[in-house]
């Protein structure tokens, strides 16, 4: 568990890993100096409860080597991902654990999740349409997934040039050593807030990771290293896909997390192709103008669970579904 100034929600985090119904695991919690009282929450549960423990970063490292390290640390076979602001179903380490016993081919399990705000309430249900196509996307949060330790390390776990998307970087990597599962059942509750990662970023940042994103996909398709070219960082502005990634990344987050897409000031120093900025522009001075955040969401909700349900026939209950990414 990654940790930096996550105090409003620390306890309730720490508290869903340690009522897990597996309970023969450490909690290697690694805080990257934080300034709000969240190392000293830590530092209490361990106290508390013995299986937790707590590294200490006095400057700050980041949430990919903060990552790096607790994995490193870890003395098991295996190591489950916990973001500190999220929660995690009693049976998700039972069951993850499970199926990466059964198939030594398994290189990761995650689960599907419901995503909820700052208070806990839900406000995306569980979308099982990305279980039956291909995405770039996976369908799964990063906090929700378990994953080999010996395959983590032998593909050098984390890499910090990939900042913003490490997690999806980290899976497409183990997805060429062996098969990426999903639990269709929502074992994880993922927080959306204005003070997560991507909504603290700036735009500018999220646009060049983007970037970065695209390129190493497509080196990778085509059979090349991407580990040279991601140590370039490019041009603000220059890849117009990216941008379109970034802008619906940056809005769609703000507007779960109950307020404006805020897009107004990076759409016009983006670059995009004319078609979606003129789409970008009518829904800013149209849609983005008249139609408040939460009725935006609840039109999201509604589409989310039309899509779940048209998924139902294909996804079979508590039988995992392998993810391959486009």
């Amino acid at each position: 568990m990654p940790l930096y100034n996550a105090a409003a929600h620390l306890d309730a985090s720490i508290e869903s890993i340690l009522a897990q119904t597996f309970a023969d695991f450490e909690l290697v919690v690694v805080d990257d100096a934080s300034t709000d009282g969240s190392r000293e929450m830590a530092h209490a549960w361990a106290r508390r409860d013995g299986r937790v423990r707590v590294l200490e970063n006095e400057t700050r490292i980041g949430a990919v080597e903060c990552g790096n390290r607790a994995v490193h640390a870890a003395r098991a076979s295996v190591c489950a991902r916990m973001d500190a602001d999220d929660l995690s179903h009693p049976e998700r380490l039972r069951l993850e654990r499970e199926i990466l016993a059964a198939d030594r081919d398994v290189m990761l399990v995650g689960t599907l999740c419901e995503w909820i705000d700052a208070s806990g309430r839900i406000i995306r249900p569980r979308d099982r349409s990305r279980l039956v196509y291909r995405s770039k996307v996976a369908p799964f949060p990063h906090g929700s997934t378990m994953f080999r330790r010996d395959a983590f390390l032998a593909i050098g776990g984390y890499r910090p040039p990939c900042h913003l998307w490490s997690d999806l970087d980290l899976f497409y990597r183990l997805a060429e050593r062996g098969r990426l599962l999903v639990l269709p059942e929502v074992l994880y509750r993922h927080r959306v807030h204005l003070q997560s990662v991507t909504l603290q970023a700036p735009f500018d940042a999220l646009s060049r990771a983007m970037a970065r994103r695209e390129r190493s996909l497509a080196l990778r398709r085509a059979g090349k290293d991407d580990a040279a070219a991601l140590q370039v960082d490019p041009s603000n502005g220059s890849h117009p896909r990216a941008n379109r990634q970034a802008l619906h990344a940056f809005a769609s987050r703000r507007v779960w997390a109950g307020e404006s897409a805020g897009i107004l000031g990076p759409l016009f120093r983006t670059r995009l192709c004319p078609l979606d900025r003129t789409l970008a522009k009518l829904w800013v001075l149209g849609v983005g103008g008249a139609v408040s955040p939460l009725a935006i969401r609840f039109l999201l909700r509604t589409l989310v669970r039309l899509r779940d349900a048209a998924a139902a026939p294909v996804v079979r209950p508590g039988a995992p579904v392998e993810w391959r990414f486009a």
